[in-house]
């Protein structure tokens, strides 16, 4: 059989056939164009409301600080699905994206979402967070150990450093917190952060005793998960054993806080040291982010939210100069370094000259001035830091 097709008739279907595939591809890029647009829209409002929160909560803090000095720290809010979280940043890999509850396919489109079930950040247990790999999350492809993850949101911000890594298939359910079972060591955890935040916070001072009992009562839990996360903090040096089997909060010997100074200057120097050849730009901002609250926190007289910071700046410092074991240290000191303060005499001053010795310390790392970062850390250390009382 012949089929015969008129001429005028193939050039008419041709032309149709051109027109409707111009129209789907440009159908195609227009999606695309709105997708894209509709998720830069969103991370933008998203991270300027984000800012603005963080902002009017220093700014409610400083107002209500006398009257709350001594209150517990509150839970991380929870969220209704689609709101905000936070923000994480990956500054290697050049990631900076907010962070939404839930993992709706909106919610994914236009940023990254909270999985539900897992832990908020400040909680006890992994933090879950979902993203698509072609979009947001492309960057991880070049991620590696000793990469620095940063999670900012309104209860504070937490830093991670990637360990390892692990591609697994998408019914691998085993990777994914929200599937372990709940059990002592959860809550011995939750136990072992709230016990520390109490002594490093001097709510539970230097030779307090602390009881098993008593403990568990007031956490809500049994004496098996305390009595682990009481050994963890004697592990630390928070502790120590006393009489009878008690465990009490450590105060340090002359010895041992003289100790504590030389291990941390020595441990500060080779930080600061490289912080002057490696930090750059993004670096420096977040150093001077940091600057800022603490003055917001001297002024508002917040001592507990200045030490934070405090520490945190010290940390930041290490963590960017491009080292890996050294900030891991200072993190482990960070006990004994609130132990030693406990006992350091303060007046009304002091938030504000610890304020100037840290802004001449960033002023000379960012000058790439290591003789000068250096006798400023030097000062820092040995002056305001540490000026204890009989």
């Amino acid at each position: 059989m012949r089929i015969v097709v008129a001429r005028a008739s193939l050039r008419r279907i041709l032309r149709w056939t051109r027109r409707g595939f111009f129209a789907v591809g440009f159908s195609l890029l227009a999606y695309c164009g709105f997708v894209l647009l509709d998720a830069w829209s969103f991370q933008r409002e998203a991270d300027r409301r984000l800012e603005r929160m963080l902002t009017n909560q220093l700014e409610a803090a400083a107002g209500v600080h006398q009257a709350s000095t001594r209150a517990s720290p509150q839970p991380s809010p929870k969220a209704a699905p689609g709101g905000l979280i936070g923000r994480i940043d990956i500054p290697r890999l050049g990631i900076s994206v907010i962070v939404v509850e839930g993992t709706a396919a909106r919610t994914l489109r236009r940023s990254v979402g909270h999985i539900g079930g897992t832990a908020l950040p400040g909680e006890p247990g992994n933090v879950g967070i979902s993203g698509h790999r072609d979009t947001f999350f492309r960057p991880l492809r070049n991620i590696r150990q000793g990469d620095l993850v940063a999670l900012t949101t309104l209860t504070g911000e937490y830093r991670y450093r990637v360990v390892s890594t692990k591609v697994v298939r998408p019914e691998d359910v085993a990777v994914n917190p929200r599937f372990e079972p709940a059990g002592s060591g959860r809550l011995a955890k939750q136990a072992y952060q709230q016990l520390r935040r109490e002594i490093l916070r001097q709510r539970l001072e230097a030779g307090t005793v602390l009881n098993e009992g008593s403990l568990a009562e007031s956490l809500g839990m049994s004496k098996t998960p305390v009595r682990h996360a009481l050994y963890a903090l004697r592990q630390e040096g928070l502790l120590e054993a006393g009489p009878r089997r008690q465990m009490i909060v450590r105060s340090l010997s002359p010895v041992q806080r003289a100790e504590l100074v030389a291990v941390r200057e020595a441990l500060e120097r080779v930080a600061v040291s490289n912080a002057c050849q490696h930090m750059n730009d993004d670096d420096f901002d977040h150093l001077r982010t940091l600057l800022r609250r603490q003055r917001r926190f001297a002024e508002a007289g917040d001592h507990d939210n200045f030490v934070d910071c405090d520490e945190e700046m010290h940390i930041a410092i290490s963590e960017r100069s491009g080292l890996y074991l050294v900030p891991q240290f200072l993190n482990q000191l960070r006990g004994f370094v609130r132990l030693m303060q406990m006992r350091a005499r303060r007046d009304p001053g002091h938030l504000f000259r610890v304020l100037e010795e840290h802004e001449r310390l960033v002023d000379a790392i960012e000058e790439r001035d290591e003789e000068g970062a250096l006798a400023a850390l030097g000062h820092h250390l040995h002056t305001t830091e540490y000026i204890l009382g009989d």
